[in-house]
């Protein structure tokens, strides 16, 4: 899985994980100011695709 530097970071913290079914979980804690884009937050329980 590509990701940038900072949800590297966050992944690396425990921030976010991925659950067996390929479902993005993200932390209660994890808190963010993101005016100019989608918070991580509202990604919570969305699917993973995988492509071959």
């Amino acid at each position: 899985m590509s990701l940038c530097k900072n949800h590297h970071w966050a992944f690396d913290k425990v921030l976010f994980s991925i659950s067996d079914d390929y479902k993005i979980i993200v932390s209660n804690n994890f808190q963010e100011e993101s005016p100019n884009s989608k918070p991580m937050k509202e990604f919570n329980d969305n699917q993973l695709w995988l492509l071959a």
